[in-house]
């Protein structure tokens, strides 16, 4: 599995971090009375909003890293999280 690159920063800009955690409950409307509510899953993703301020050949590194590493995308990375 591919991992960060090592010639990027490693932390994010923190004033620009952002973490969601994973929504993993199922709501039922009743027709009477309080919604049930139940544990769809037990397993989510966070969603990790992160800002880099990058020079010009770091930009470059992380575009092919994305683009041919990563696939446009579709591949997983490993990666150091930030708040951990």
């Amino acid at each position: 599995m591919p991992s960060w690159p090592l010639t990027l920063p490693a932390m994010p800009l923190l004033e620009r971090f952002r973490e969601t955690a994973p929504n993993t409950a199922a709501r039922t409307d009743m027709d009477q009375g309080p919604a049930k509510v139940r544990q769809r899953t037990t397993a989510g993703v966070r969603i990790l909003s992160v800002s880099y301020l990058l020079n010009a050949a770091q930009t470059e590194t992380l575009d092919a890293f994305y683009y041919s590493t990563l696939a446009g995308g579709s591949l997983s990375f490993t990666f150091m999280h930030p708040r951990t």
